[in-house]
């Protein structure tokens, strides 16, 4: 009921806020686009598509653990998930303020550099924010679990798993400004195609591991996708959107504040 409220709330603010910046003068019909959003109908099946592939690839390791494992590996392994979860959220508001000036920059030839700029800089911050709170996860798994929960029973139980899981995420993390560069020039055609990759790979790899290694095994099948998101991904992203800088952000918006985090 509280979190009801408080996305009510948040919508009516919203609205009125949006009321007051978009009048509409007296008398005045403001013309509707259909053109322009029956031509963007295939941008928009391939993004929906990717959502939902994205939606089925982040609880395709939790089904594979229940149907494989017991239930109170399901819940540790579900728990572990739940913590590593943190250093998507870290990347998730930086992709939000980051996103609109993406689109304006890159429909604006004339503002390339500003977009580049851009674009490395909240790279930047969500290596800065990400990569300390991944590390902390990875290194000390067990003394963060106990810290917040108190039971030295489930501390013991999450490692290795937390760490995996966190060391994932945290490449997932790196993609997501990447995504967003690509949805700010209306190009949703590589990130669809890699969930499809993503799903066809990951249930018989996370099956297979899961079989001869337990939940460890389906915490590693997740680092190999996530590495795949990481740097296949961004680097195919690169040579169509922005030639000439994946070095660039090889070196300074992944590896320096790694190094430095390190």
């Amino acid at each position: 009921e509280l979190t009801l409220a408080v996305q009510l709330s948040s919508t009516l603010v919203l609205r009125h806020l949006a009321r007051r910046q978009f009048v509409k003068p007296v008398g005045q019909l403001i013309p509707v686009p259909y053109l322009k959003i029956l031509n963007s109908r295939g941008f928009a099946a391939q993004v929906l598509g990717t959502n939902l592939m994205g939606a089925v690839i982040s609880q395709a390791d939790k089904f594979i653990i229940g149907a494989l494992t017991d239930m109170e590996t399901l819940g540790v392994y579900s728990f572990c998930a739940t913590v590593a979860s943190l250093t998507l959220k870290l990347a998730g508001p930086i992709f939000t303020a980051t996103y609109p000036r993406l689109a304006l920059f890159s429909a604006a030839s004339e503002r390339k550099n500003d977009l580049v700029a851009t674009y490395h800089i909240a790279c930047q911050m969500t290596a800065v924010l990400v990569f300390p709170a991944a590390f902390i996860l990875i290194i000390f798994p067990q003394e963060v679990v106990f810290f917040w929960t108190g039971s030295r029973e489930l501390s013991s139980a999450v490692y290795p798993v937390l760490s995996m899981l966190a060391a994932g995420n945290a490449l997932n993390a790196m993609a997501q400004i990447p995504y967003a560069l690509q949805l700010a020039h209306n190009w949703a055609k590589l990130a669809f195609w890699q969930n499809v990759v993503a799903v066809i790979l990951l249930f018989p790899s996370a099956w297979i591991l899961t079989l001869g290694f337990g939940s460890t095994g389906t915490a590693a099948a997740w680092i190999a996708v996530n590495a795949g998101y990481c740097f296949v991904g961004v680097a195919l992203m690169h040579r169509h959107l922005l030639r000439g800088e994946l070095l660039n952000w090889l070196i300074n918006d992944l590896f320096k504040p790694f190094a430095l985090t390190a």
